[in-house]
């Protein structure tokens, strides 16, 4: 049965399958004979440790911030996967171990892993919004639309790596895909959702979504399900919370010295400090000054473990509620900081050491990396008043937009409060991803309400 009905779906989704391989073969060409990828800055180490790889060189200068890297010396046995990023990786190091290598690990298989998944997520997307668009035109517009967007390399270059940035990206297409359906499959909603809330730690904002989910479709989600995905859920976090203790001391330092104290006054900036018994004025010589380079006082000075003894990611949420005009100054310096830095970080988006050209480092900026920076607030803006300007109806589209608008601006500070704003444009490749969904979704509801302004007008 399942043989004769193959040609009828080929049949009735030939379009959306052109479009598909078309995506899948441009990513493969950048990903593959291009050669663009992302460059280590010591966040690797939370996925290669538990995989039992090494660093590709001794001389740590030409590992972190450098080139992207084709290949990892596998030094050990692997540990048991404690997230999505690191089961992904164990699967690509045993389909390495099978067809390439025993003691070296190629990119190669992880990123065929994310590029299957990511080109299963934008089929999912036309397959689901096929409904929507009557005209042919309109229809082919989208599939045009989305691919620019997702293909770009702001955001595929991330497979060429170990950042767990890729599950973020795989994980809300799919719950991009999954929300537009004709008809919404909860589980696999809640599913999708429970992957991207635990798709890194800074994303476990997105964790209010499955709740809500689970609070007003309770009798459409399957209680099995939910028992697994607990456990699941409150094992990975726990795992995670212990194990990246030490790879999160870089986020917790530049969330205070290139954070809360950022703008703040000398007073202000001596009293928060005392108010945590950091009394030492050594600390204040952090102030402004990021964690990755030589001379990091806090080291220099013997003073990080007294400090990480007394600070975390919970303690510098309470330095923000205790002083929320600093909230404001921080956001707000956040917001200039996006306006005028370039979506792809200067150090982190290069071509592979062999295709780099008389050996000088290469970003490659693509179109979105060009533009978004500078669209991003003000796309922001005028589709907010496009929602409250036009949309009546409760339809699938226009929830979606509306959670998109709320949880933009939530991202946003959950970023700075949990990173600083050093290494703000990477940790805030979660908005520029959620804006082109967006950007997606207010095609189809301008598109819907266009037709129903036809309809009136007829």
């Amino acid at each position: 049965m399942k043989i004769k009905r193959f040609p009828h779906f080929v049949r009735d989704h030939n379009l959306n399958l052109i479009a598909t391989l078309l995506f899948f073969f441009f990513i493969f060409y950048l990903l593959f004979i291009y050669e663009i990828g992302l460059a280590d800055s010591a966040d690797f180490s939370r996925v290669i440790d538990r995989l039992g790889l090494g660093r590709p060189f001794s001389d740590a200068s030409q590992n972190f911030f450098n080139y992207f890297n084709l290949e990892y010396p596998i030094i050990s046995d692997q540990s048991i996967p404690l997230d999505f990023s690191q089961l992904i990786g164990s699967l690509a190091l045993f389909l390495n171990k099978i067809f390439y290598s025993q003691t070296n690990f190629s990119i190669y298989f992880l990123s065929g892993i994310y590029l299957l998944l990511y080109t299963s997520g934008y089929f999912l997307l036309l397959r689901n919004t096929t409904h929507y668009f009557k005209k042919k035109g309109a229809r082919v517009g989208f599939m045009l639309f989305a691919g620019l967007l997702f293909s770009d390399i702001l955001f595929i270059s991330y497979f060429n790596s170990f950042y767990q940035e890729s599950i973020f990206l795989i994980s809300l297409l799919f719950v991009l895909a999954l929300s537009l359906a004709r008809k919404l499959n909860y589980n696999f909603l809640f599913i999708a959702l429970l992957v991207l809330s635990l798709s890194k730690m800074q994303n476990l904002v997105f964790i209010l979504l499955p709740i809500g989910l689970v609070a007003h479709r309770w009798q459409k989600l399957n209680r099995t399900l939910l028992l697994i995905s607990f456990l699941v859920f409150s094992s990975m976090i726990f795992l995670q919370l212990k194990t990246q203790q030490k790879t999160n001391e870089a986020n917790i330092y530049e969330a205070v010295f290139l954070g809360v104290l950022l703008k703040a006054d000398l007073e202000s900036q001596k009293k928060l400090l005392s108010d945590f018994n950091l009394n030492d004025l050594n600390y204040l010589k952090n102030v402004g000054r990021g964690y990755w380079r030589q001379g990091n006082e806090l080291y220099d000075y013997g003073l990080a473990e007294d400090f990480y003894g007394r600070i975390s990611n919970f303690t510098v949420l309470q330095m923000y509620f205790e002083n929320p005009k600093l909230f404001f100054k921080t956001g707000l310096e956040g917001l200039k900081v996006l306006a005028v830095s370039s979506a792809q970080p200067e150090h982190l988006g290069n071509l592979s050491r062999e295709d780099s050209v008389d050996g000088k480092k290469i970003r490659v900026l693509s179109l979105l990396g060009k533009i978004l920076h500078l669209i991003l607030w003000p796309i922001y803006i005028l589709i907010s008043i496009f929602y409250v300007a036009f949309i009546k109806s409760e339809n699938a589209e226009n929830k979606l937009m509306f959670h998109l608008l709320y949880y933009i601006p939530l991202v946003f500070c959950a970023n700075f409060i949990s990173g600083g704003i050093n290494d703000f444009i990477k940790h805030n490749l979660s908005l520029y991803f959620m804006i082109c969904c967006l950007l997606l979704i207010f095609y189809i509801s301008l598109n819907n309400k266009l037709k129903k302004d036809e309809i009136v007008h007829s």
